[in-house]
């Protein structure tokens, strides 16, 4: 038997103040502040985000708190909750979001003198045998994790556009692949592009089509007046010195372009032509799916 809508709501408010939670309906207030969640990605530490939420709440005439998600499946699962109203997330994460929770961008990061997207790229030693990517079949090259956009996802997708087989090796961070392949250990590494910093000893062999960067999300129901005062915010705080420092803290942000999810569809399309769910490119991802579809009220813990 169904739920009907006022039985839903009335569980939903017997909930948050259970949990002692604001009123999702009514927030940007004294007591009441407008919550951004970082993914773990974003973090810029204690101090950082200290800083950020006075510099935002200056900015938007309101009180806004910062909280840094403790991993990225907890970020995801946060934005199902009335108790955030926006987020700076990684891409995948962003479209299991829009995908789930109807979570839309309002905003597009920034980096490298104003750019948009970015690629992956597929390194090799400048002295290896390595010269094309048909080399690179049955040697070993280093991924960042399975859910790593440059790191994993688009250069395996090269690799399997050109029916090379080779062998996997997660290293967990971007540096940690390069250094595996300056010590031998591998014979390739995939990486964002400018990974090496001009490492002469490195040499690209392959780089990918282009990533967009990824967005600034909102949740579905926040009133329209308020995601604008933290949009404006945030465009106005890019523009200035203290906020440039705090934001290039945040995985190197330059600044912010306003955009809809319509930027981010042919990233979606391109995951679904290589066979692919967003489910696969976010940790835990089925299992946090099936977490927020067959839960009424979600987890409200900050």
């Amino acid at each position: 038997m169904k739920l009907s809508r006022w039985l839903i709501a009335t569980l939903l408010a017997v909930t948050l103040a259970a949990c002692g939670a604001r009123d999702p309906a009514a927030v940007g207030v004294a007591g009441n502040p407008v919550i951004l969640l970082l993914s773990p990605s974003h973090d810029p530490g204690t101090a950082g985000v200290a800083e950020l939420r006075e510099a935002l709440s200056r900015e938007a005439g309101m009180p806004v708190e910062v909280v840094v998600a403790p991993s990225t499946h907890a970020a995801v699962k946060r934005m199902g909750t009335p108790r955030f109203d926006a987020a700076i997330l990684p891409l995948f994460d962003y479209l299991f979001a829009h995908q789930e929770l109807g979570a839309s961008a309002s905003l597009q990061v920034l980096r490298s003198g104003g750019a948009r997207t970015y690629r992956g790229e597929i390194l090799v030693r400048a002295d290896g045998p390595v010269q094309t990517l048909a080399d690179l079949a049955g040697r070993s090259i280093a991924y960042v994790d399975p859910w790593s956009t440059s790191g994993f996802l688009f250069p395996a997708s090269l690799l399997a556009d050109a029916k090379v087989s080779a062998r996997a090796v997660f290293t967990g961070s971007h540096d940690a692949s390069l250094d595996e392949l300056r010590a031998g250990h591998v014979d390739a590494a995939a990486v964002f592009a400018g990974a090496s910093h001009g490492d002469l000893s490195l040499r690209a062999i392959a780089r990918t089509d282009e990533i967009p960067n990824e967005p600034v999300v909102f949740r579905s129901d926040l009133a329209p007046a308020t995601r604008k005062r933290l949009t404006d915010a945030l465009l106005h705080l890019a523009k200035t010195e203290q906020g440039r420092t705090l934001l290039f803290a945040m995985a190197e942000i330059e600044g912010f372009v306003e955009v809809d999810d319509a930027r981010f569809a042919p990233a979606h399309r391109a995951i679904q032509a290589a066979d692919v769910q967003v489910e696969d490119l976010v940790p835990d991802g089925w299992r946090l799916r099936h977490e927020l579809r067959g839960s009424l009220l979600g987890d409200f813990a900050l």
